[in-house]
């Protein structure tokens, strides 16, 4: 973990220096999810939350093969699946599902829109917190 925040920010540093450069080479999404979920597995045990993958069995080849920088897709999840669990009540649940579209599309238990989402994570406010958990689909 200590290495991943290092390895981050000589990658911000890259950024401002415009040196950045993505990995791409073929991965499989599936396994990036449970890496994360392993990864982020002992904040959700010290909740009591329960972490779910959800793909449909017609859509899971389409997930085994991408093309892209799987470390920089790890980063994202790691980012939003930890942020799912910081407004999570205990014994919740947070679900990442994977599907087909032509979008990504991050949603909440509640209903609530991503502005209202992201207005909560800025102010710090623990408003969106929910027994029911969130969802990143």
């Amino acid at each position: 973990m200590l290495l991943n925040l290092i390895n981050d920010l000589l990658d911000l540093a890259k950024q401002e220096k415009f040196t950045f450069q993505l990995n791409k080479d073929f991965f499989n999404l599936t396994e990036a999810v449970t890496d994360t979920f392993n990864t982020l597995s002992f904040l959700s045990n010290k909740k009591g939350i329960t972490l779910k993958l959800d793909v449909s069995k017609k859509d899971t080849r389409f997930f085994t093969n991408l093309f892209g920088d799987k470390a920089r897709i790890e980063q994202l999840l790691l980012n939003f699946v930890s942020n799912a669990l910081k407004f999570t009540g205990q014994n919740g649940k947070v679900t990442v599902g994977l599907k087909v579209s032509q979008a990504i599309r991050l949603s909440h238990p509640e209903d609530k829109t991503l502005p209202e989402v992201q207005q909560s994570l800025y102010s710090g406010s623990n408003a969106s917190a929910s027994s029911n958990g969130s969802h990143i689909l």
